[in-house]
């Protein structure tokens, strides 16, 4: 089985997807490099060799980051 998760800036006040405005523009979560290190901060052993595709690997499970541009 595997999961997508999206981590994204939402309305404050949404409280489903019905809740966004059509027209709202998200606003950054931070800078890659920012974000590449506070993962690597929980997760050192996690894999930035491709800064737009983190892997981070345990004994039975894999994630797969994908920060893009």
């Amino acid at each position: 089985m595997s999961w997508d998760i999206f981590v994204q800036d939402f309305p404050d006040n949404a409280k489903t997807i019905a809740d966004i405005p059509d027209d709202f523009r998200p606003a950054t979560i931070g800078r890659r490099s920012d974000i590449i290190n506070k993962i690597l901060e929980v997760v050192p052993t996690a894999n930035f060799s491709d800064p737009s595709w983190g892997l981070i690997d345990g004994e039975d499970w894999s994630i797969e980051v994908n920060i893009g541009n």
